[in-house]
């Protein structure tokens, strides 16, 4: 596809039947990460598995994702929706696949590369849960979703990757921050303006603490809820195989984002 020979990991769980339909979750890796690396480092499988969901790990063009900018992929002309819809006819061909409940979440570039799905896939996708990563302004300028897509959003005060407050790394690389990003979001879907706010317990002694904002009043029942890290890093909260906090900061320990992301696509319809 695109020039390229795409590959990307399958694990069906001991739950999923032939005889019922099974949700899906595409898990993307950040950049210069691998499959294997994301999935040990997010580790959905044991809340993904007791559900039921197909777990698939993508391998990106250049060990990244073509999300709208000049990364390599988008440079080399890959087109990662394709690629995600290319793998649904695949998978559909021999597994029993619930259409109406076709996840993504991903971290840092992989999570930048879900917003871009979300806008531009939101037929097939039901909803996505992103992790350490903003929206492009290019993207968020041109972004016209199908219907209205629940979205989950984690991310870190900290974050050194993808600042809180945006960053400008070029004219068509212009990261939104964190609250703009989550404002893109409720725009597009027409939420309530004004989420509720709900601190969580600190449970952990890590040097951080999180709140948890809720979006009202989407349009056609999309959901729409911000995991604010006070104090995280470029990090996958919760996770048991964390990244060195040297390079990348804190990982909060007071959710376990691979469970509230399951959660999440639990309770959210499909297209």
């Amino acid at each position: 596809m695109d020039g390229f020979n795409r590959s990307y990991l399958v694990h069906v769980p001991a739950s999923a039947t032939a005889d019922v339909p099974a949700p899906v979750l595409f898990v993307y890796h950040g950049a210069e990460q691998t499959p294997e690396q994301i999935r040990a480092l997010a580790a959905v499988e044991q809340f993904a598995d007791p559900q039921g969901y197909i777990t698939v790990y993508p391998e990106g063009v250049q060990l990244g994702w073509a999300v709208g900018s000049t990364t390599g992929p988008d440079l080399a002309g890959v087109d990662d929706v394709r690629f995600t819809r290319a793998m649904l006819v695949v998978l559909s061909a021999s597994l029993n696949i619930d259409p109406a409940r076709i996840f993504a979440t991903g971290f840092s570039n992989g999570a930048m590369f879900t917003h871009k799905l979300a806008c531009d896939g939101a037929d097939v996708i039901s909803a996505i849960a992103s992790v350490g990563a903003t929206m492009l302004e290019n993207v968020a300028d041109t972004c016209a979703p199908v219907r209205s897509i629940s979205t989950l959003f984690l991310h870190g005060t900290e974050d050194v990757s993808f600042p809180w407050d945006g960053r400008v790394g070029g004219p068509l690389f212009v990261l939104m921050g964190a609250e703009e990003t989550l404002a893109t979001w409720a725009a597009i879907s027409a939420c309530d303006p004004v989420p509720s706010v709900e601190p969580l317990p600190d449970i952990a002694a890590d040097a951080t603490t999180v709140e948890r904002q809720e979006f009202s009043g989407c349009s056609g029942g999309a959901k729409l809820s911000f995991y604010v890290i006070n104090g995280g890093g470029h990090t996958w909260p919760g996770s048991a195989n964390p990244l060195p906090a040297s390079a990348f900061g804190r990982t909060t320990q007071d959710i376990v984002a691979s469970q509230e992301i399951i959660q999440f696509f639990d309770s959210v319809g499909g297209p």
